[in-house]
């Protein structure tokens, strides 16, 4: 254990992969692996104040605070969110040291400290909001384009056979008038 309070974080996206207008949910998991307790916890995630989302419950503005995490401790923290918007949200785990836009948490070693630390979560997973349209377009069975395929292929592959079947009746019936006439 490290000497002092020192905290590290997750931010996991479920489910990882939406479309607009789903619900989604993001939790937050603060775990205290220093030997001392942290204070004034206060965890800020800008994408929760992003114009793609409204809160439904969790929070309501993009920073939330905590009195205490005891050594040894975790936190847990869930926002639900509903995607209004679509994009790629988060970032992975290896990059989030190098984001400032990435959520943190910033504490206080001691109950009576001025200054904080401050750590960015790193995100297990990536959020992608697929928007409605591509989504329908995507998954959707087409069936009134299968119908045109099947009627266009059905005209292509018929309309050869009626033309044969019509020459071909035509011949039998040249065929049958011609024995007629000699045979009178």
């Amino acid at each position: 254990a490290a000497s002092g309070s020192f905290l590290v974080g997750e931010r996991r996206f479920d489910p990882a992969e939406a479309v607009e207008k789903s619900n989604i949910t993001i939790t937050y998991v603060i775990h205290n692996v220093g030997d001392q307790a942290a204070y004034d916890i206060d965890l800020n995630d800008p994408l929760i104040s992003d114009s793609a989302f409204e809160v439904l419950e969790g929070g309501g503005s993009e920073s939330m605070s905590f009195d205490e995490i005891a050594a040894g401790g975790t936190i847990t923290h869930v926002v639900s969110l509903t995607a209004v918007g679509f994009g790629y949200f988060g970032d992975s785990s290896e990059s989030a040291v190098y984001k400032p836009q990435a959520a943190k948490i910033e504490y206080a070693s001691e109950r009576t400290a001025e200054t904080k630390r401050v750590h960015f979560l790193a995100s297990a997973n990536a959020l992608v909001v697929e928007d409605a349209v591509s989504y329908r377009k995507r998954t959707d069975m087409h069936l009134v384009d299968w119908a045109g395929f099947l009627a266009v292929s059905m005209l292509l592959t018929g309309m050869p056979y009626m033309v044969s079947e019509s020459t071909l009746v035509k011949v039998q019936r040249s065929v049958a008038s011609r024995s007629a006439k000699k045979a009178n």
